[in-house]
C-alpha cells in the first residue's frame, strides 16, 4: 500500500483518537493495520502508537524537553500533537517546521505549521507590549480562593494595568479575603473595589463593573475568575502580543488547565459544530488529558472565560454581556459568537496557560437545577439569534479560516 494512503488512514485514526471517537478511531487503525499486514510491515503502526503514547506521557508530566530526544526516530502523524507541541513550546520552530514538512498537509499539520510562524512574532510583540489594560474580577463566596486569584494576578510583569473589583453578594469572608488581597498589588497599581449587597450574576456583575467605573483610558479589559490557582506573569503581555497580531481581534485566551499533574484541559478550542434548531455542539467542552493537542495559535468561537483579554473599542462594539444568562453558563459563549458575527476574531493561544478550578461551570453539571438553568440557558443562546444566518456565517468562516491556514490574513 502506498504510505500516503496508510499516512492517510494514520492520521484519521489519530483524529478520531483526540477527539473522542474512539469507534471511528478503531475502525481505521485496524484498517491500517490489515493493509500493513498485507505488505509485511503489521508491526509499524503498533510501534508509532506506542511512542505516541509515551510522548503524550511525557507531555503531561510537563518534562517537554524529553520528548524530541527520546522520539527523535519517530516522526509519524500519531506524534503531530506532542512532539510538535513540545517542538514549539521549547522555542525550536525550525526543527517544528522539519517535522511537519514530512507529513501529509492536513488541517493539523497546517495550523501547527501556522502557529511557528506566528510564535516568533508573538513573542516580539509581547517584548514590546504597551496599552493601558483594566483588569476586572467579580468574586461570590471564595474566601478560601479569592487571595489566592490575587497574589496572581499581582504577579504580571506587565507593569500599566489597574484592577475594578467586585464582592457579587457573598455570604462568608470573601470580602475580608478580598481586602487583604490588595495587599498583594505594587503601590503603583490601582486598586478599586465595592461590594455589592447581593448576588447579582456574572453578566450583570460584569456590566457593573463596566458601567460603575470610567475605562475610557483603558485599550484593553481583561476578566479574570476568583478561583485562578497559577498564572504566568507574562499572561498580560503575552496576550497583548498575540492580540497585536490580528488586527480584527476582539479577544484573546489561552489553555485553561486543573491544578495540578498529569496536565488536564477544561478549557481548549472551542468550535461550534451544530447551532439549532434545538441543538447547540461545541468542540472541547469536556475534560481531557493534555497531549499537546492545544499547543497552537488558532482562530475559534469561544475561548473560555476565566482569563481573557478583550479589546475594549470591541468590547463597546459588541455590546454588554447578556443578562439572560445567568448567573454564568454560556455567557461567554453568547458574547463570543455575537462578536464573530459582528465581523471580530476569537483568538486562542494555547502557549498561554493557567490553572482553574472551574467552579460554577462544573457545579452546573451535578446540580439538578443548575443543570436544568443551564439547559435552559442552551434554548436562549439558540433563539436569541437567526440560526440559518449563524449556520451561513460558520459555513463561510470556513473558506476563510482555509484561506488563513495556507497563510492569508486576517
Amino acid at each position: 500500500m502506498p504510505h500516503s494512503n496508510r499516512d492517510s488512514l494514520a492520521n484519521l485514526a489519530e483524529h478520531y483518537r483526540r477527539r473522542g471517537d474512539h469507534e471511528k478511531s478503531r475502525y481505521y487503525a485496524e484498517r491500517l493495520r490489515e493493509e500493513e499486514a498485507a505488505d509485511g510491515d503489521s508491526g509499524s503502526f503498533q510501534a508509532s502508537m506506542a511512542a505516541a503514547e509515551c510522548a503524550a506521557r511525557l507531555y503531561g508530566e510537563e518534562r517537554f524537553d524529553e520528548i524530541p530526544e527520546r522520539c527523535a526516530h519517530e516522526r509519524s502523524p500519531a506524534m503531530l500533537a506532542p512532539l510538535c507541541g513540545a517542538l514549539l513550546r521549547l522555542g525550536r520552530f525550525d526543527e517544528a517546521v522539519s517535522f511537519l514538512s514530512a507529513l501529509p498537509e492536513t488541517p493539523d499539520v497546517l495550523l501547527r505549521r501556522r502557529s511557528a510562524q506566528l510564535l516568533p512574532a508573538i513573542a516580539e510583540a509581547a517584548a514590546k507590549a504597551t496599552g493601558r489594560v483594566h483588569v476586572l474580577l467579580l468574586a461570590h463566596n471564595r474566601e478560601e480562593y479569592v487571595r489566592r486569584a490575587l497574589e496572581q494576578l499581582a504577579a504580571t510583569g506587565y507593569g500599566d494595568y489597574a484592577v475594578y473589583m467586585a464582592d457579587n453578594g457573598s455570604t462568608d469572608g470573601t470580602w475580608e479575603a478580598m481586602r487583604a488581597g490588595v495587599k498583594c498589588f505594587p503601590v503603583d497599581v490601582p486598586v478599586s473595589m465595592e461590594r455589592l449587597p447581593t448576588n447579582i450574576g456574572r453578566p450583570a456583575g460584569h456590566n457593573w463593573l463596566l458601567s460603575r467605573f470610567s475605562h475610557a483610558e483603558a485599550d484593553y479589559i481583561a476578566i479574570a475568575d476568583d478561583d485562578l490557582v497559577e498564572i504566568a506573569p507574562s499572561w498580560l503581555s503575552d496576550m497583548i502580543g498575540t492580540m497585536s497580531l490580528f488586527p480584527r481581534a476582539a479577544a484573546v485566551g489561552g489553555l485553561a488547565l486543573n491544578p495540578g499533574l498529569p496536565r488536564v484541559v477544561h478549557g481548549g478550542i472551542r468550535r461550534v459544530t451544530a447551532f439549532g434548531p434545538d441543538r447547540l455542539e461545541i468542540t472541547n467542552e469536556c475534560e481531557e488529558a493534555d497531549r499537546g493537542q492545544f499547543a497552537v495559535v488558532d482562530l475559534v468561537d469561544h475561548v473560555i472565560g476565566c482569563l481573557h483579554l478583550y479589546r475594549r473599542e470591541a468590547l463597546e462594539a459588541v455590546g454588554p454581556f447578556d443578562l439572560r444568562f445567568s448567573p454564568c453558563q454560556l455567557v461567554d459563549i453568547e458574547h463570543h459568537l455575537r462578536a464573530r458575527v459582528h465581523g471580530y476574531d476569537i483568538v486562542f493561544n494555547g502557549f498561554i496557560e493557567f490553572r482553574h478550578l472551574r467552579g460554577m461551570g462544573r457545579a452546573a453539571g451535578t446540580d439538578r437545577a443548575g443543570a436544568g438553568n443551564s439547559l435552559g440557558n442552551v434554548v436562549k443562546l439558540l433563539y436569541k439569534f437567526d440560526q440559518g444566518a449563524v449556520r451561513s456565517f460558520l459555513k463561510a468562516e470556513e473558506a476563510r479560516y482555509a484561506d488563513w491556514l495556507h497563510g492569508g490574513e486576517r
